[in-house]
């Protein structure tokens, strides 16, 4: 299976038999998204286990808060059911 976000020039490939690694062994995988927060309540809505918002930042990660602007610094992580790891990062502008 290929998923391609609309508008995106980039895929994530799905399958069986794709790569001799073996399943859940796969980390640092990161997908980017205008809204992290949303992201995060949508994941959550599908039951799936998600951690919360994070900014990182200099100091390493810390809880976001309401007033946090989370441009590049805001981030969600994931397993998927392989155990593969996943990032997501907000960008809304880059500099």
């Amino acid at each position: 299976m290929q998923l391609t976000p609309p508008g995106s020039g980039c895929s994530v490939v799905l399958g069986d038999g794709l790569s001799p690694m073996a399943p859940g062994t796969l980390q640092g995988l990161q997908l980017v998204v205008n809204d992290v927060r949303a992201a995060h309540a949508e994941l959550r809505s599908r039951g799936v286990a998600v951690s919360d918002v994070q900014v990182l930042g200099p100091q390493g990660p810390r809880p976001a808060t309401a007033a946090d602007d989370l441009n590049h610094v805001g981030f969600i992580f994931l397993k998927d059911p392989d155990g593969n790891g996943w990032a997501v990062q907000q960008i809304t502008a880059r500099p």
